[in-house]
């Protein structure tokens, strides 16, 4: 998209920065400095990173535009992804997975739009079905496309309820290798020993689709790190009362079973090529810094790297 086609202004829905649990956890400082990030990742090209006029924005260079000391704004940037409020590109470009997902979807409206309209609201006849684009609708996917119109809801026995956990909205919450959300709902119900018709009607529940689709765009595998990690905690607490209780635990399984594949040369080298042409790294996601203590790169490109930094400085 073109600077003169850009939209001057963005949807933001307060109720999901009120509520993101990631955010929530960061400090003033650092939800202060993530809306100066957002507003240049409103302008960027591609929509949605950390970029100006073609090239990523430093961590100094923020910190000019941010007001703020180079050592304070590392240390907020650091903070936010600790948390998990953006993710990163393989070059280390910082980007917002919620304005890169909205994009998507933007676009793919809009092409919709000059076919004459979404495909799957049309029959073959090209007339669409009326029970598909009722108002009155009480499907997961138009919840979660709304939420400004909180869903009815209803109580969970055995379980009392609590304050609804808001995660970005993604893709992934649309059927997925012929697997729908509601056959994930169901899965879920019946690990927890609950009835499932009421995960449908339950605001809770009702965001699993969304960890879902979160979880997977993080990486993680179905059969290897999220199922068994949710069978397993639910063994061992009966009285589960979110999809947020399953957060850390997979992640972390994800980590642990990351750690011991074999090590994908060219994504490093990618990173590497990041840390060279821009100064971007993730000591979150990534460890040390090439050249510091405990750093992770695998040695025959570290070594490189450090050779190059080396006669670059003389």
């Amino acid at each position: 998209m073109t600077d003169e086609k850009r939209l001057p202004f963005m949807r933001f829905y307060w109720s999901d920065w009120r509520a993101d649990p990631g955010l929530r956890l960061c400090s003033l400082a650092a939800r202060g400095l993530w809306a100066d990030m957002l507003s240049i990742m409103h302008e960027a090209e591609p929509y949605g990173h950390l970029i100006i006029r073609g090239v990523p924005v430093t961590e100094k260079e923020l910190a000019k535009i941010a007001g703020g000391k180079p050592a304070e704004v590392k240390k907020l940037v650091n903070e936010l992804e600790k948390n998990s409020v953006f993710s990163r590109n393989s070059e280390g470009i910082p980007f917002s997975r919620r304005m890169v997902r909205d994009k998507e979807t933007s676009e793919k409206n809009r092409e919709n739009g000059r076919a004459g309209g979404n495909p799957k609201l049309k029959s073959n006849n090209g007339l669409h079905e009326n029970r598909s684009v009722s108002t009155g609708s009480n499907r997961i996917s138009d919840r979660l496309s709304e939420p400004d119109k909180p869903p009815p809801t209803e109580p969970l026995k055995p379980q009392s309820p609590e304050s609804i956990s808001q995660k970005p909205y993604s893709k992934g919450d649309e059927p997925r290798n012929g697997q729908s959300s509601t056959s994930d709902l169901e899965r879920l119900a019946g690990i927890l020993k609950l009835d499932h018709r009421a995960f449908h009607r339950h605001p809770k529940f009702a965001r699993f689709p969304a960890y879902m689709a979160e979880w997977l765009e993080l990486g993680c595998d179905e059969a290897l790190d999220i199922w068994p990690t949710i069978e397993k905690l639910a063994r061992r607490n009966p009285n589960i009362t979110s999809p947020a209780f399953f957060d850390t635990a997979i992640r972390e399984a994800f980590e642990i079973r990351k750690a011991s594949q074999p090590l994908d040369l060219n994504l490093w080298q990618k990173r590497l090529n990041g840390l060279r042409r821009w100064d971007n790294w993730s000591e979150t996601e990534w460890g040390p810094r090439p050249g510091e203590k405990g750093c992770k790169v695998p040695k025959d490109l570290l070594d490189e790297f450090l050779k190059q930094q080396t006669e670059k400085a003389e």
